[in-house]
């Protein structure tokens, strides 16, 4: 409640007032306020006084106030009501609104102008009407700045016009919006409209109204169409541009899976307008805004599209016209794509002679040839995991589009019939129909040089990664490895795992599986089959019989196979489908040509061919059924018909599986005739002449011949001589080493004759595919070379033998070491500690840490000249050795000196992981986390060659955050990741990952899991003969054990311990040290649970004498405190307050949690002795009262982890309460061991875990011990 201030007046205040109340007449409202002040001074409250004067109490209550604050001066001025008045800078405000803005070329609105100068939008309207302008605001804005376009100059990027729907598609210029001063300069240039505008928006008025002359019903739908320009537009302007399209579909773009695909691109924007006419007079408004502002002076892209609508032909056929600008990308996007221009014409190699950026992968490698220097390393072709385009209308058929409709849910769908039967016709059609409803398909067209696991797995993955990416990350990373059932399988529970993560259905199409023959590649379709989840549906296409079991698919009616009798066309369909290709037949006629053909898609194209270069002639009457028949009337009667450069042309282009304009005029040498070439193999296609367009990432039109057409003119090439034919392999290998298409070059080299050519090609990207971690595509490379060929080219022997490091070959890469050194005096000192890098390499892979050290002085020692490979190899294993030797400082040193090192960006990650790895060790927890976290990120941005990093950070990251009790966070991040860690992390990380898991499971209850994980952790110890990770997998099973009272287990565990120490000979450093001090740790542990309290004081002293000595600040927290639990057991708890305090100091430090609490149950109670007992200063009393809280928010049984038994009773197995028993009834041992079936010893050995655990000295105190404990159990 608002409390109106009291008025206290001296005499000297009072005759001022009264004074001013005489002074009335010449000061109304003065007198009024003084008789107010008056009033309230004689004790009235506000609203009396305002009651008695006739004015509103709010009123009374403000003078009231400023009476109060002020006295007489508070009255006198009428200071205006609200804040106080804002002086507006009548010059800036000027100067701003002639400017304008210069973050746009937006007129300044009165709200943006307001923010600029401080004030409020009503005050910079009146200082406009004021002065006499006009607001900006008021004038008509432009239409390019309703599009957003961030002052930067609108580009023409694409142009979608069908018979009744048109999208023309802008986005803004890459470059910087023009100085001002640069604009003035050019404002009279830029005054009327842009050149090329006015002829523009008349070839857009005619192409409309020749499209809607030549409107006629269209079979498909048209979503899927503009589905499949909204896709080109995405794949070809680079990344991070905004898209904006000027249509007049909005029906279609309402279409539910436009929408979807939409929601998934949000850089493209829709601007609408009603029909075809709005839709012209709305560009025709937007190019006169865009010439009218003198900083956009045009719009580029207008003179091409110009050209192309130019070249459009009138009589289209009903087809729509799609047109996508040729963008360049930024320099940021340049470098990390991979794709050639792939036209000669407009975009010349001529930087084929510079070289390759970036340093070789040793000093002596060969240098990049020049067929493929200065290009980026192209992976799978993206034509063969896009589909061919279709640029005709399909002929309708309802009963097959049926089926096939039918089995979109089934598991596998067969597509078998003979060469040109409309296979992959068939379908193209139904992958439209799917994309419709919103499945993902999936696309890979086979060939002959497929038929390899490696290879068919590489083109698979491609394939399905086009989709979703993450699909295939894990199964990504086991391309190279072997290639034996197992591991195929192994690769395919990958893939399946990840398609099972992909919620949405999908369709994977393989087409050409015919050329398919070997037995893993099946072996793994039929596992596909077999594990993929229901979401997955398989269409495979082929031309044979597929040696793939699908009878229990059948008899389930998961499988609809479509063969030859749905294939052939019907008589209406084959007449629809010759008028389609002639324009009007004669109905007797295409009965005629069906019943020569049998309705077989192919040999009715070929009629229509030939029909076609007839002329209306008669055509023979010559069934056309098959292949052999097709090859034979192709031969004699098109052939012989076609053009001789054009049959020159064909044959030529023959020997590559797919074909471009700028690759045939090389082919033909012709060069500089790529545009020319290119209105050829448009001429071709629309002449129906088995050549059909093809998808693909690159800006060139890529196009492939039929099957069937390409094998006739095979066959004619095979009749050349064998110089001619090599030939032809030359001028495709130079053309496609070029423009860095690597894996078709080494192809036609190898098929050239000129293996050695291949093989310098392989080496010279060698280094940049094991840089930016393709492996797969390295792998795939070498597999085409001979093996003499590998084993000659010391750059390519090294390339081999790190692809087998990285996959675990090490019997293999054994191999490549000793021929390596065979070579050795001819070697160079780079090519020398290329081999010093490898066998550390293996070293640390094995664990073998003695090795490692051994050659430390030899690692340091590197050639001044090395490659950045070599420099961040050096310092990651010179890190890596510093930290087992727990040299933490050293170790981040080396890492720092070396520096960031571009040229090997996935070894400077995975040093920075190593760092954070050295940190976690040193007890530095948060540092760590924040540098892990950090290398996390970077490695999951770099996709899928980066998974290995990003699991091994992963790791790190976990174990981090299990540190800090956030186990639970810990299992979020290692599950889905443990199995790719394990196969590609080194075996530190693996231990740590495995043990954090294990560990983080078990405390939350899943307990079966946990001891799953350590089962896991053990095998893969034993597999690869790592010793040491063995001890740590049977020192937390002993662990485990003893948490559950299994005494006997645990016997059992450290027994195998103690003949795993037994097999290395004492030493100070290297694997044996570290094994000995693991099985130390156990025998530790057992001493405290069997209350050899001596016993554990006894090794602990020199055990943390050695830790001291090292440095292991964390290990030595764990062993303080386990001193300090045996001092107080054995009850001196004055020796053992200060071990208390060291580790807890330590701990402190560190930021330890779970290390400290892991070590035994029997931690909290000891800690609250201490907090009770005040012994600690308040820091340490802070401190364990975390922990405290740490233990207490521990979702497990309070009895899980009891590092001393809780009660004798608890402590005794079941075998030993059964011995305990029979003791109590006075038998010998003999005689127990007769009854129970054991042997004396086995009985001894019982008889003295359980004097130990009931903390007696014989059978008498045993017995005794058994009596009171039944004595003190409650009756049933």
């Amino acid at each position: 409640m608002r409390v109106a201030p009291d008025i206290v007046l001296t005499d000297a205040e009072r005759a001022e007032l009264e004074q001013l109340l005489h002074a009335g007449e010449e000061n109304t409202r003065l007198a009024q306020r003084a008789r107010m002040v008056l009033l309230a001074a004689g004790g009235m409250q506000s609203k009396d006084i305002a009651d008695q004067l006739g004015v509103g109490r709010v009123q009374v209550s403000r003078w009231r106030e400023r009476y109060a604050q002020r006295r007489l001066a508070g009255i006198e001025a009428s200071l205006p009501r609200g804040a106080p008045p804002v002086k507006v800078d009548i010059a800036r405000l000027m100067a701003l609104t002639t400017l304008g803005r210069p973050d746009s070329p937006d007129p300044w609105s009165t709200r943006k102008l307001a923010e600029e100068l401080g004030v409020s939008a009503a005050s910079i309207s009146r200082h406009w009407r004021a002065a006499g302008l006009a607001p900006p605001s008021a004038q008509k804005r432009s239409v390019a700045a309703d599009l957003g376009l961030g002052g930067r100059q609108p580009e023409v990027v694409g142009l979608y016009m069908a018979q009744s729907e048109h999208a023309l598609v802008l986005c803004a210029s890459a470059g910087a919006m023009p100085a001002p001063e640069a604009a003035q300069a050019g404002e009279t240039a830029h005054s009327g409209r842009p050149a090329g505008i006015t002829r523009l928006l008349a070839a857009l008025k005619r192409t409309q109204e020749n499209m809607q002359v030549l409107a006629q019903p269209q079979p498909h739908r048209i979503e899927t169409e503009w589905l499949a320009f909204l896709r080109k537009i995405e794949r070809g302007i680079p990344a991070g541009r905004t898209v904006h399209l000027i249509a007049d579909n909005y029906a279609t773009h309402q279409h539910a899976a436009v929408l979807k695909w939409l929601a998934r691109h949000p850089r493209i924007e829709a601007h609408f307008a009603p029909n075809p006419t709005s839709w012209l007079r709305m560009l025709q408004r937007f190019f006169r805004a865009t010439a009218a502002e003198p900083r956009r002076p045009g719009a580029p892209g207008v003179p091409l599209l110009l050209a192309a609508l130019d070249a459009h032909p009138p009589r289209s056929e009903g087809k729509p016209f799609i047109w996508v600008a040729e963008m360049e990308p930024t320099a940021a996007q340049a470098s990390a794509q991979a794709l050639s221009t792939g036209d000669d014409a407009t975009h010349p190699a001529d930087s084929a002679g510079e070289e390759r950026a970036g340093p070789a992968l040793s000093p002596t490698a060969a240098t990049a040839s020049p067929e493929v220097s200065g290009t980026a390393v192209e992976p799978i072709a993206s034509t063969k995991v896009m589909p061919p385009r279709i640029t005709r209308n399909l002929i309708p058929r309802e009963a097959l589009t049926a089926r096939l409709q039918e089995a979109r849910r089934q598991r596998c769908v067969v597509v078998q019939g003979q060469a040109g039967s409309g296979k992959t016709s068939t379908l193209l059609a139904w992958r439209r129909t799917l994309l419709s409803l919103d499945y993902d398909v999936t696309w890979l067209s086979l060939a002959v040089e497929d038929n390899e696991p490696g290879r068919f797995f590489d083109c698979l993955l491609a394939s399905i990664g086009e989709t979703d990416p993450a699909i295939v990350r894990e199964a990504s990373l086991l391309i190279g490895r072997d290639t034996d059932d197992a591991a195929i399988e192994h690769w395919v529970i990958s893939l399946v795992q990840g398609l099972a993560r992909h919620r949405r259905e999908i369709v994977v199409m393989l087409d050409d599986l015919h050329h398919i023959d070997d037995a893993r590649i099946y072996q793994a379709l039929q596992w596909l089959l077999d594990y993929a989840p229901p979401h997955v549906h398989l269409a495979l296409c082929s031309r044979s019989a597929l040696p793939l079991s699908l009878e229990r698919l059948r008899s389930q009616g998961k499988l609809t196979e479509i063969d030859m009798r749905d294939l052939r066309f019907t008589a209406d369909e084959s007449e629809q489908f010759l008028c389609e290709r002639l324009g009007v037949v004669d109905k007797r006629d295409a009965a005629a040509l069906h019943a020569l053909t049998d309705g077989w898609v192919a040999g009715l194209q070929l009629f229509a061919v030939d029909l076609r270069t007839r002329q209306g002639g008669s055509y023979p009457l010559m069934q056309v059924r098959d292949a052999r028949t097709f090859a034979s009337y192709f031969e004699q009667e098109v052939l012989v018909r076609l053009a001789p450069d054009d049959l020159d042309m064909l044959t030529r282009i023959a020997v590559c599986s797919r074909i471009c304009a700028s690759l045939c005029a090389s082919m033909l040498g012709q060069p500089g005739d790529a545009a020319q070439m290119e209105i050829r193999l448009a001429r071709l296609e629309n002449q129906n002449l088995f050549i059909t367009q093809i998808g693909s990432h690159d800006r060139a039109t890529w196009y492939r011949l039929h099957p069937l057409l390409r094998e006739v003119l095979l066959t004619r090439v095979a009749g050349w001589p064998d110089n001619a034919q090599r030939a032809l392999h030359v001028d495709a290998w130079h053309w496609f080493g070029e423009r860095g298409h690597i894996d078709d070059a080494v192809r036609h080299a190898v098929l050239a004759g000129d293996a050695g050519a291949a093989a310098a090609m392989v080496e010279s990207c060698a280094y940049e595919l094991l840089s930016s971690g393709d492996l797969g595509q390295l792998a795939s490379l070498l597999r085409r070379l001979p093996a003499e060929q590998v084993q000659a080219r010391f750059g390519i022997l090294v390339a081999s033998a790190y692809l087998q490091l990285y996959t675990r070959k090490f019997d293999a890469l054994g191999e490549s070491l000793a021929r390596m050194e065979t070579q050795r005096a001819s070697l160079d000192a780079g090519q020398c500690y290329a081999i010093t890098l490898l066998r550390c390499g293996l070293a640390l892979q094995q664990d073998d840490t003695d090795t490692v050290y051994a050659l430390l002085d030899a690692v340091r020692e590197i050639p001044h000249d090395a490659s950045d490979f070599a420099w961040t190899g050096r310092s990651n294993i010179l890190a890596w050795a510093y930290v087992y030797r727990g040299q933490y400082d050293r170790a981040r040193a080396v890492l720092d000196d070396t520096g960031e090192r571009p040229g090997a960006p996935r070894s400077r990650l995975l040093g920075r992981c190593i760092s954070a790895m050295s940190l976690a060790l040193e007890g530095s927890i948060v540092p760590a986390e924040r540098i892990v976290r950090e290398a996390l990120r970077e490695a999951d941005q770099r996709g899928a060659a980066y998974v290995g990093l990003s699991c091994m950070a992963a790791g790190l990251l976990a174990d981090a955050l299990y540190e800090m009790n956030d186990f639970d966070e810990a299992l979020r991040l290692l599950e889905p990741r443990i199995d790719v860690l394990e196969r590609v992390s080194l075996p530190d990380t693996v231990m740590r990952a495995l043990v954090v898991l294990s560990e983080s499971l078990w405390l939350t209850g899943r307990r079966a899991e946990a001891g799953a994980c350590l089962d896991r952790l053990e095998t893969y110890a034993v597999r690869f003969g790592l010793d040491r990770l063995l001890v740590g997998a049977l020192g937390l099973r002993l662990h485990r054990h003893l948490d559950q009272g299994e005494m006997e287990r645990a016997g059992v565990v450290l027994q195998r311990l103690e003949t795993l120490a037994g097999g290395y000979a004492p030493t100070k450093a290297g694997k044996a040290l570290r094994v000995a001090y693991g099985v130390e740790r156990a025998r530790i542990e057992m001493c405290l649970y069997v209350h050899d309290f001596a016993g554990a004081v006894a090794r602990l002293e020199p055990y943390i004498k050695a830790c001291q000595e090292r440095g292991q600040q964390v290990r030595l927290a764990t062993l303080w405190l386990q001193l300090a639990i045996a001092q107080q057991q054995l009850g001196n708890a004055r020796a053992a307050l200060p071990h208390f305090r060291q580790a807890l100091q330590i701990g402190h430090r560190l930021g330890l949690v779970r290390t400290l609490l892991d070590i035994s149950g029997e931690l909290p109670r000891a800690l609250g002795a201490l907090l009770d007992a005040n012994a600690l200063d308040p820091v340490l009393t802070f401190y364990v009262q975390r922990l405290l809280s740490a233990a207490a928010a521990t979702p497990h049984d309070a009895g899980a982890r009891q590092g001393l038994p809780a009660s004798p009773a608890q402590a005794l197995s079941d075998r030993e309460r059964e011995i305990l028993g029979l003791v109590a009834q006075a038998m010998p041992n003999k005689k127990i061991a007769l009854v129970l079936n054991l042997s004396p010893e086995t009985v001894k050995w019982h008889l003295k875990n359980i004097y130990t655990k009931l903390g007696v000295s014989g059978r008498g105190g045993a017995a005794a011990r058994l009596r009171d404990l039944a004595d003190a159990q409650p009756p049933a």
